[in-house]
């Protein structure tokens, strides 16, 4: 995959995950927790999509794991640094996939 296919693919992603996530909180605030069969079969769901999209830029799906978690797409800036390159900070979409696009083909 280029780097516009996998900004497209990455905001597609975030455009799906963010209102479940969203509705996920929501829910499990209602019911004072985040066990049971509905967060189970939406967490599969994610899981499933970041596996398949990390296999075709072909990262890790940890990768992309962290970039929703815990950059949460950008908004918390990744810090990456290539082989001896300069240190680069990572805060969109499209920054993520110039990099993959580098590192990863």
């Amino acid at each position: 995959m280029d780097a516009p296919q996998i900004t497209d693919a990455l905001d597609r992603l975030q455009t799906l995950f963010t209102p479940a996530d969203d509705a996920m909180v929501d829910l499990s605030n209602l019911v004072g927790g985040h066990d049971g069969p509905l967060f189970n079969a939406i967490n599969a769901l994610q899981d499933a999509l970041l596996h398949d999209l990390a296999q075709s830029i072909g990262c890790t799906r940890d990768l992309l794991v962290d970039w929703w978690v815990t950059h949460e797409w950008g908004s918390n800036p990744m810090v990456v640094i290539y082989g001896s390159g300069p240190t680069q900070r990572i805060n969109s979409n499209a920054g993520l996939a110039a990099f993959l696009a580098e590192v990863c083909s």
